[in-house]
């Protein structure tokens, strides 16, 4: 309706009464057109992650952050693996909630990865990796690969000379995160 352009003198001015008494009320609008919403992280360490095929083996305090940071970053894939449960005593260090309890920690953080909404494609499987942890997989699949587990054995076959993906170990992260997630292996609750 266009005011003045009609010949309908009663209805002109119930248009003008409704717009001088209607309320009117704001809403926040976000944009999340791709031409206006650009990444702001280029020049940061974690780009090194955008368009990453990712294994991470060890979803605890470290691996659970390092997941989450990875799937942010724009990793293409994130495969992450870890053998435990998430037990209660883990919910103050760990990116885990009360819903996850009971869970294996590898599906509770894929499902945690997935609510994001990121395009990371996000799989998880649930192997103890003491034993021929790296073997099970196959490196070529993966441009990086990442030991969080603080698992001697983990590292040393991580650090192999046969895994051609970059690989990087607790020593990587430094003695107080290795420290952390040290904990999670002896912890029952």
């Amino acid at each position: 309706y266009v005011i003045g352009e009609t010949a309908d003198d009663a209805a002109e001015a119930a248009v003008i009464e409704w717009m001088a008494t209607a309320k009117v009320s704001w809403c926040n609008l976000f944009e999340d057109r791709p031409e206006i919403v650009h990444r702001r992280d280029g020049g940061a360490a974690a780009n090194a992650f955008y368009g990453k095929r990712v294994l991470l083996l060890g979803c605890g305090a470290l691996g659970s952050a390092v997941a989450e940071s990875a799937a942010r970053a724009g990793a293409a894939t994130l495969h992450v693996v870890d053998w435990a449960l998430v037990k209660p005593g883990l919910l103050v260090r760990q990116r885990y909630s009360d819903e996850d309890i009971g869970w294996s920690k590898s599906w509770a953080l894929k499902r945690r990865l997935d609510r994001v909404g990121l395009p990371c494609a996000v799989s998880h499987e649930t192997v103890d990796l003491s034993d021929a942890a790296l073997t099970r997989f196959t490196l070529a699949d993966f441009d990086l690969v990442i030991d969080a587990t603080a698992s001697p054995n983990v590292q040393s076959l991580a650090l192999a000379p046969k895994c051609e993906p970059q690989a990087f170990t607790q020593d990587h992260v430094g003695e107080a995160a290795a420290a952390e997630v040290a904990k999670d292996d002896g912890d029952e609750g």
